[in-house]
């Protein structure tokens, strides 16, 4: 074994049992997906919710949604909050005000976001494709803080199908997580 490649093995093993030990949920995209914090149905949808870290331990939540009924899709992020004359409901996920989490970043999604005229509305609907999405808010977690944090994370959701059959909105529901953590040094 090359001396470098000694070295670049033993940093690696170092930072992985380092991790592990430190009861650190490590999750990368192109790893297998981390251990949900929480996860339920409701009005045709799953919604699972995980957490990942970087390398540098910065914190990000992930929640993935996924219409049950074929052909159906959620409404886009950017979705004004009480929809487009009161048509749909924006896919989010949030923090209460008073979290002890804090979002250090915008939320993003993983899919396109396509417009959808129907002649109930003046202007075009904010839509996903057909299918899962995922949203990911970079977080902070609390400095002084250290061992498991329980909060709540807000999700808000609205499935659609074409023919515009649509399921009640969730609107801000409050799930439980637990985090492990440690605190920063």
């Amino acid at each position: 074994m090359s001396k470098s490649l000694a070295s670049n093995f033993s940093v690696k093993t170092a930072q992985s049992l380092l991790i592990g030990l430190l009861g650190f949920n490590v999750s990368v995209h192109a790893k297998a997906p981390a251990t949900p914090l929480a996860s339920f149905e409701e009005n045709e949808a799953k919604v699972v919710i995980t957490v990942e870290y970087d390398q540098k331990h910065q914190a990000t939540l992930v929640a993935q949604f996924t219409p049950l009924q074929k052909g159906y899709h959620l409404y886009s992020k950017d979705l004004p909050r009480k929809g487009i004359e009161g048509i749909g409901r924006p896919t989010l996920i949030e923090l209460a005000a008073n979290s002890p989490i804090k979002a250090r970043g915008v939320l993003t999604d993983s899919a396109p976001t396509l417009k959808e005229v129907i002649p109930e509305a003046k202007d075009p609907l904010l839509i996903y494709p057909n299918g899962p999405v995922t949203l990911r808010l970079p977080i902070t977690l609390p400095a002084a803080a250290s061992g498991k944090l329980t909060d709540n994370v807000l999700v808000s959701y609205m499935t659609c199908s074409p023919q515009g059959q649509c399921t009640a909105p969730v609107t801000a529901k409050a799930v439980p997580i637990t985090l492990t953590h440690l605190a920063a040094h």
